[in-house]
């Protein structure tokens, strides 16, 4: 009995381990969940909150996922940001906060930024363990660079950690177009992301449209995933303008985790739906900053 409740302790440790990925999962409204380089993309400084809610069969309010983002720009194109997070899929969670910090640099055309952040993990994320909770610190860093809207990004969002619970440090890289304005009504992002854990590379299709700088449409089909996650899944999503200062948007995650069942946890879901909310301090036109020329959120 005490060798089977040992296997299913350490079954459930390595899905917390992976389970502190699950602020990288949500990055279509928050980039800077995997990229440290977006510290300042809200130009003027403002506030991001998204809040997901976990359904089966009908709403659950003790799986509900919170995500709260406080970021702007600096003097002399320096960004900065804080991000602090609860995350619940089935019975794990995870909670944390983030620090990250960001310079850009102007050359022509050209626009280079890099970033750097560290934070902490708290654990243990699993409900149905009773453990001394400990804070386990991180850091990782991200690049950003666009020429006349053709942007790379590359980031390792965890470099190194204080403990060997990291299993897995995923890296990224995307590479895609953004254009703020054609015709001067349509907006237009796509992008295509590589998500590196371990020897598994997921392949991520990312497209976002928008009409007048009011209205906007998205997409994130996700292929190739392993571990917890659904091997392929897309994740639509809608976002509107409301003025300058105040956006809103509404998003669906079929199914992101792959787990249908944990050992006497049963976990019927069916998605996540998830609100998005943006304030912005919109003393001056958050457009014409080096933040803003990263718009793919």
């Amino acid at each position: 009995m005490k060798k089977a409740f040992l296997l299913i302790t350490l079954f459930f440790w390595r899905k917390c381990a992976i389970a502190q990925t699950g602020l990288e999962d949500r990055y279509q409204y928050n980039f800077l969940a995997i990229n440290q380089a977006f510290a300042g993309e809200t130009g003027t400084f403002g506030i991001k909150a998204i809040t997901e809610n976990q359904l089966s069969g009908a709403l659950n309010f003790n799986k509900l996922s919170q995500i709260l983002v406080l970021d702007g720009q600096l003097y002399g194109n320096a960004g900065l940001a804080f991000q602090g997070y609860r995350i619940s899929s089935g019975n794990l969670n995870s909670a944390g906060m983030q620090l990250a910090y960001s310079k850009g640099f102007i050359v022509g055309d050209l626009i280079t930024k890099v970033g750097i952040g560290g934070g902490i993990f708290i654990q243990p994320n699993l409900l149905s363990l009773q453990q001394n909770q400990r804070t386990l610190p991180h850091a990782g860093a991200g690049l950003m660079v666009d020429f006349k809207g053709a942007f790379l990004s590359l980031s390792k969002p965890v470099i190194i950690a204080s403990k060997n619970y990291f299993d897995t440090k995923s890296e990224y890289a995307a590479i895609g177009y953004n254009r703020n304005e054609i015709n001067e009504k349509l907006n237009l992002s796509a992008y295509f992301l590589l998500r590196k854990e371990n020897s598994n590379l997921a392949k991520h299709y990312n497209f976002r449209a928008g009409y007048n700088n009011k209205i906007f449409g998205g997409f994130s089909l996700r292929t190739n995933e392993t571990g917890i996650r659904q091997k392929n899944a897309i994740f639509p999503y809608l976002k509107y303008n409301f003025s300058p200062k105040f956006q809103m948007g509404l998003g669906y995650f079929e199914n992101p985790i792959s787990i249908s069942q944990i050992p006497n946890t049963p976990l019927a879901f069916s998605g996540n739906f998830q609100i998005f909310f943006k304030f912005l301090n919109n003393q001056e036109n958050p457009e014409t900053t080096i933040g803003k020329l990263f718009n793919i959120n």
